[in-house]
């Protein structure tokens, strides 16, 4: 009865833990600009394999960014060639 409740209790324990990391990395997903739930379920269900997906997710937010930059930098730069 003792190793029961030894087993249960480590199982919420990880279930704990995958469900924080899962947060974690779905917050850096939101980060990134992937605002799908499925992220964190991915890395809830996945695990170490979920976190390395997120890792090497493009940076939507950022591509943003520097598009709009460039498309300012395009517009002021006139050159007169004489």
């Amino acid at each position: 009865m003792n190793n029961v409740r030894i087993i249960l209790l480590s199982l919420v324990i990880i279930v704990i833990v995958f469900k924080y990391l899962a947060e974690c990395f779905y917050d850096v997903a939101k980060i990134k600009g992937h605002s799908d739930r499925k992220y964190f379920w991915i890395c809830f269900i996945f695990g170490i394999f979920g976190y390395l997906l997120v890792i090497a997710l493009p940076d939507r937010l950022s591509n943003k960014v520097k598009e709009e930059t460039d498309d300012d930098t395009d517009k002021n730069t006139d050159f007169e060639f004489v």
